[in-house]
């Protein structure tokens, strides 16, 4: 291959619109270059050909798609000749340009290429299409929003492994498999799945390729003729991975279901049987090895929807509800319950959750069995859209495309079923309200709203459910603990049995056995157990914050004399020290009236809230 073969196309694009139109008789000195209908790449070597010749010549196709969408725009003829002579490229045994008419958006069964050599070298690509000037505007714009709107999923600010799992969840979760061959040669085509929503393995692999290109990531088709299955292997932090978008669509298609199984592999997990539910063998591009495991736990593994990725978090579907991850920190925060899908006709369920998860002006929608709901990215405001006909089948995942709310009606997920347009008009809906909480039990002009409000907001406490805070409860032991490990970005703990009620593997396992190791929390004595279900009184906490502060290395200065409350008496004398200091900093108050400290009262869920905002507001600011 010539290491010279890409040249500005500026010439090229002029000489196209002034070649006047010939008939292929009149030039028997260059001849047709044939190819399969179906699967171009059959047949095809190129396991010769180096990783810096595939980049080359996807810049090359990526050009000649330039050229294609300019034509169709300006020439005035119906037919269109231009001359690849200019830029010197060489026929090669794997006939690389003929895949442009599968790779480009602008062809389809409205635009086709036939591409012309002249001895070792491309001399022709021939642009046909019956459409008329205004139609091939018509066509071109089409194709263009489809690009613009995969392409808005994608900010600056994303790594590559986050661009790459963004436009993977959006092919996953706005196309379908063609499993019956409905559309016919366009399902191969990456115009044809970007103008039908539905493809084959092929179409999925070279629309992915193509927007890869537009954002300058390094993007190649891979294909296994031992399989008949085509995939990507993509270059992210230097390192080459697998991306098989068609596998990670389920087929019967449940809308907005997008599995991550098959994103950012290595070889060795490609062809592991114990790690995917379908191994991959012999394909082509071995001249790219695929190495690394880097993102083989990453937290998308879990997520059966689309990854939301917006303002620093992530926004996903897990088993049992939506969930949105703080980036910075990796915590996740459960916004709402989606429920079961029940077998159909029994008491049975499936265990993976059958929801979409769409964002449209600035809300998430998502679906439970029976209906259709959003809420604002906090939680707050979840009402319901659209509860559709379910008496024959239960809701199969929701999806918003283009402005339209669409669901599918089945009875089991390997159903077939059909795309239902919901007959709501999503932009004449009132807009939740970002500032409300999502508790019922929690509202505006309780005393207690602006403390819960201010915990929620920073994750540290989340609600005993999405719709329950619960102020009046009593707060136990583990529950404390759980909220000291958030406020300190939840390090992670290697088990041991330093509480004989404090098993591996719980909620609050980390937590307790981080707070014990930092000197914040103890035992009984008397027993050896944590109590992690026990309620804990307003010294106890005192207590806590105390030696949370001392851990921290704030001031442990200020303390206060709290001789003057009437039921001073009652703090013991381990919880002196942190209560005149709790006292002196604001962090605790008295309550009632008269004013007393209850240093032996039990605390309430609203009264933590209330204490850890004043702890963080004089502490953490």
């Amino acid at each position: 291959m010539k290491k010279e073969m890409k040249r500005g196309l500026a010439a090229v694009m002029t000489a196209a619109l002034l070649l006047p139109q010939m008939a292929i008789a009149a030039e028997p000195e260059r001849e047709l270059l044939q190819a399969s209908q179906t699967r171009p790449w059959e047949g095809k070597e190129i396991q010769d050909i180096s990783a810096a010749d595939l980049k080359e010549q996807n810049e090359i196709l990526m050009e000649l798609d330039q050229t294609v969408r300019e034509v169709l725009l300006d020439a005035e003829d119906e037919e269109i000749s231009v001359d690849l002579t200019g830029m010197e490229l060489e026929v090669g045994r794997d006939d690389y340009i003929n895949k442009l008419k599968y790779i480009s958006p602008y062809c389809n069964s409205d635009v086709t290429l036939q591409i012309w050599y002249d001895g070792s070298y491309y001399s022709d690509l021939e642009i046909i299409t019956d459409l008329s000037k205004e139609e091939r505007n018509s066509h071109v714009e089409e194709a263009d929003a489809k690009v613009a709107d995969i392409l808005s999923w994608v900010t600056d600010d994303m790594t590559d492994a986050e661009k790459l799992l963004a436009v993977h969840d959006y092919f996953v979760a706005d196309f379908a498999y063609d499993l019956y061959g409905g559309e016919g040669e366009e399902a191969y085509q990456c115009g044809g799945i970007f103008r039908n929503r539905t493809g084959v393995c092929q179409a999925y692999a070279y629309g992915y390729l193509y927007i890869m290109n537009k954002l300058g990531i390094e993007c190649y088709f891979a294909n296994s003729p031992e399989m008949g299955h085509a995939w990507n292997i993509v270059k992210a932090d230097g390192n080459y991975y697998h991306v098989d978008c068609t596998w990670d669509d389920p087929v019967e298609d449940t809308l907005g279901a997008v599995s991550h199984q098959y994103f950012l592999l290595s070889d060795e997990t490609m062809q592991d049987e114990k790690a995917t539910s379908q191994v991959h063998t012999g394909w082509d591009l071995t001249m790219l090895p695929c190495t690394s495991k880097s993102y083989e736990n990453a937290y998308w593994k879990q997520a059966f929807s689309r990854v939301i990725q917006l303002d620093g978090s992530s926004y996903y579907m897990k088993t049992d509800g939506v969930y949105r991850r703080d980036l910075s920190n990796g915590r996740e925060q459960k916004l709402a319950d989606v429920g079961i899908w029940n077998t159909w006709g029994s008491d049975g369920w499936y265990e993976q959750p059958q929801s979409g998860l769409s964002i449209y002006r600035g809300e998430l929608y998502y679906n439970t069995s029976t209906e259709i709901r959003k809420m604002a990215l906090n939680g707050a405001g979840n009402t319901l859209v659209y509860r559709p006909d379910t008496s024959d089948g239960y809701v199969y995942g929701s999806h918003i495309s283009g402005g339209t709310l669409e669901y599918m009606i089945k009875q089991d997920p390997w159903m077939e079923g059909e795309k239902i347009a919901a007959p709501v008009d999503l932009d004449s809906l009132a807009p939740a309200d970002p500032d409300e909480l999502p508790f019922q039990d929690v509202r505006n002009g309780d005393w207690f709203y602006d403390s819960a409000k201010y915990v929620y907001d920073k994750n540290i406490m989340t609600g005993l459910d999405t719709i329950t805070f619960g102020p009046g409860e009593q707060l136990k032991r583990a529950q404390l603990a759980v909220i000291l490990h958030r406020m300190n970005e939840e390090p992670e703990m290697t088990y041991s049995a330093l509480f004989p009620d404090v098993p591996d593997g719980q909620w609050f396992t980390d937590a307790i056995l981080w707070a014990a190791d930092a000197g914040v929390v103890t035992g009984y004595s008397n027993t050896g157990f944590f109590g992690t279900g026990d309620n804990i009184n307003r010294e106890q906490i005192a207590t806590m914050m105390y030696r949370y502060a001392r851990y921290k290395g704030y001031s442990l200065e200020d303390a206060a004399d709290f001789s003057s409350y009437p039921d001073a008496a009652y703090v013991n004398e381990f919880a002196e020290e942190a209560m005149a200091w709790a006292v002196g900093n604001g962090i605790i108050t008295g309550k009632e009236n008269p004013v007393r400290l209850d240093p032996q009262g039990l605390a309430t869920r609203a009264e933590c809230a209330t204490i850890i905002m004043r702890f963080m507001e004089t502490f953490e600011k």
